[in-house]
């Protein structure tokens, strides 16, 4: 769970792009070292990952201060 923060968002009140990406970022790392291919895993076996495109929908505009969920 993660509080938005008045810096998430731009000044319509629209949760920004790079805030979104952050989340996906924080919560994919705690994932991948969950389920043993975090960077240190990888990194160990001279392997690591990249991520190329990012495709995402707000399907509901959070507002400020609020709690999130993000899952992976």
């Amino acid at each position: 769970m993660y509080q938005l923060r008045t810096s998430d968002f731009d000044m319509l009140l629209n949760i920004k792009p790079s805030s979104v990406l952050d989340l996906v970022q924080d919560v994919a790392c705690l994932h991948a070292e969950q389920i043993g291919v975090g960077f240190d895993d990888l990194l160990k076996q001279g392997m690591l990952w990249v991520l190329t495109k990012v495709k995402y929908t707000v399907k509901k505009m959070p507002k400020l201060y609020q709690n999130v969920t993000v899952k992976t």
